[in-house]
């Protein structure tokens, strides 16, 4: 009898492991940001951690761009996310944009910077689905 229980209780502890709250955050983030250029927009992606500094840098032809920030935990149903974009290519042709939006999963952020014409940077942060 006290086998059966024992079996029992395992079957019931696994299959709770399945019914986890769809509430529980996820470790990992997927941020992806649009930035503007000459010709067509330029998308980077990169999976960032919850609550720990993250930075990461691509190569797009002569363009180096390299995003680095936080993101903090859910409060009031947003994301907040410290933010830093640095777009090189030279010494003299490069940009660097800050910004802290709060964010909702899945609903794209837009800034705007006005340089002589009006460029439009794009800020979103989903689930990682494995």
């Amino acid at each position: 009898m006290k086998g059966t229980w024992s079996w029992f209780l395992a079957i019931l502890a696994l299959c709770s492991l399945g019914h986890a709250s769809p509430r529980t955050a996820p470790d990992e983030f997927l941020l992806t940001v649009t930035l503007p250029s000459s010709d067509r927009p330029v998308e980077v992606s990169t999976r960032i951690p919850l609550g720990k500094a993250f930075e990461t840098s691509e190569m797009r032809g002569r363009r180096k761009i390299t995003l680095k920030g936080t993101l903090t935990a859910l409060k009031q149903n947003r994301y907040h996310l410290q933010l830093t974009i640095i777009d090189w290519v030279s010494e003299k042709e490069n940009s660097t944009l800050s910004v802290d939006p709060d964010l909702v999963l899945g609903e794209p952020w837009n800034v705007g910077v006005v340089s002589s014409i009006i460029y439009h940077y794009m800020v979103l942060v989903t689930r990682v689905s494995d």
